[in-house]
């Protein structure tokens, strides 16, 4: 921001207020972050990663051929608790952020960008979240610098750990042929990422359709949504702003990154190959987990080029953005917090605490994966068996397991198909019912 032949003075003065920029940005970061990892209640996907923590490391390939994504995450995840993995994301996070201050070679635009990335709803999100994205943004913010100071080679290695941290990562490692200089050297990193991740690709092929079938529902233009800086988003995961602020938000945001390109790439290449792979079957989740990941680009894109407007310009746009951005977030959080108890769980706990330790437990559906984690996995028995081999996904064939023997306890969904073949040749009696789960007594 200054030049080194100034007066000592104001190059003093210079540093400590980029100090100051720094040591806000890193408060705001830590504390809205702080303040969902407590508010939010387990989500599904949260405990399949604490089940796949129990696992021993030679099972995880194998139980990742019979579910979704690659393994890099979960050989590193090992921990069985919600909580403790949710700061391990943190962590991940927080070292993105400080790799965006300290980089010296982004410019003034760095101090932006991460302001804007502490209050940008996905990243704050999936930084408390006990799954892979944090850790897979780490490593795409690390290329995406990479490639800026033309280091390919660097880049590429970023990206394929990114790449077998979540398969979205994978739509980043084009952006390695940016980083050339010469060429040739850009594009022996690009190949030689390319051929070391064919065993990922393998992997990928290979997994059951059904375990992302759900995807298919997801409109590809969404992508778009990528532009509204406080998005719509899907109420599991996070309450949306009011529709004026998300179009406010998104106006300002292309307006904010419309005097410079130098980013520009590190977020249209991947997003438009995931809209590409979207339209070719393989639907990428919009809105909020793949946003997650290109949030460092997408920051970096905005703060660059709001650098090159003027400093009255810039201060408006930069506070709508942080104040649509925090306005989502914080509506989010308190979201959140005043949720009631997911019904899925309400009814596992409920079991937790009335169910002999001489009971048979059996679970079907998504009740197995909730139910596992209120029991433990000694204490649980899936029907059908397959479910316990995949509980991240619902069997939706038509089950063909006979029933266990004896008298149970069973707990599923209300709507569970496998109810009518559960009660066809048996007794069974309901305990505990509420609008999505039902636990039965069967004799």
């Amino acid at each position: 921001m200054i030049s080194r032949g100034g007066d000592p003075g104001v190059r003093t003065a210079g540093r400590r207020g980029e100090t100051y920029l720094a040591l806000a940005a890193v408060t705001l970061f830590l504390l809205v972050r702080l303040a969902l990892l407590v508010a939010r209640e387990p989500f599904f996907d949260e405990l399949f990663t604490v089940w796949m923590a129990h696992k021993p490391l030679a099972q995880i390939l194998p139980a990742l051929r019979l579910d979704s994504g690659p393994p890099a995450y979960y050989f590193l995840a090992r921990i069985p608790d919600v909580i403790a993995l949710r700061v391990l994301s943190l962590l991940f996070a927080t070292a993105t952020l400080l790799l965006i201050l300290t980089r010296r070679s982004l410019g003034p635009g760095r101090f932006f960008a991460a302001a804007l990335l502490a209050v940008y709803p996905p990243a704050v999100l999936f930084a408390v979240d006990a799954r892979a994205y944090a850790m897979c943004g780490l490593f795409v913010a690390l290329g995406a610098v990479a490639v800026h100071e033309k280091r390919p080679f660097l880049a590429a290695g970023a990206f394929l750990l990114a790449a077998y941290t979540h398969w979205y990562g994978a739509l980043f490692l084009p952006l390695v042929l940016l980083a050339g200089r010469p060429r040739r050297r850009a594009a022996g990193a690009f190949i030689a990422a390319c051929i070391l991740f064919v065993p990922g690709l393998w992997l990928a092929v290979r997994q059951p359709a059904e375990a992302t079938e759900w995807l298919a529902a997801q409109n590809p233009l969404a992508a778009a949504g990528t532009f509204l800086f406080t998005g719509q988003y899907a109420e599991a995961l996070f309450a949306s702003a009011p529709l004026l602020v998300s179009l406010i938000s998104g106006l300002a945001l292309v307006a904010a990154v419309s005097r410079s390109w130098t980013f520009a790439p590190y977020v249209l290449v991947p997003l438009l190959l995931a809209v590409a792979v979207a339209l070719g079957g393989r639907t990428v989740y919009f809105p909020m987990r793949f946003e997650s990941l290109i949030a460092v680009p997408l920051v970096l894109w905005t703060g660059t080029s709001l650098q090159e407007w003027t400093p009255r310009v810039r201060a408006i746009l930069l506070g709508v953005l942080l104040v649509c951005g925090g306005a989502g977030t914080a509506i989010g959080i308190l979201d959140h917090a005043q949720r009631p108890v997911d019904p899925y769980r309400e009814a596992a706990t409920v079991l937790q605490r009335n169910a002999r330790p001489a009971d048979t437990v059996v679970a079907t559906g998504f009740l197995y994966l909730e139910t596992v984690h209120a029991l433990g996995p000694g204490r649980v028995r899936a029907w059908p068996a397959e479910q316990a081999t995949h509980p991240g996904w619902r069997i939706m064939r038509p089950v063909t397991d006979p029933l266990p023997p004896g008298a149970f306890l069973w707990i599923g969904e209300r709507a569970a198909p496998e109810l009518a073949t559960l009660r066809r040749p048996r007794q069974a009696t309901i305990l505990f019912a509420n609008d999505r789960a039902v636990i039965l007594r069967v004799r």
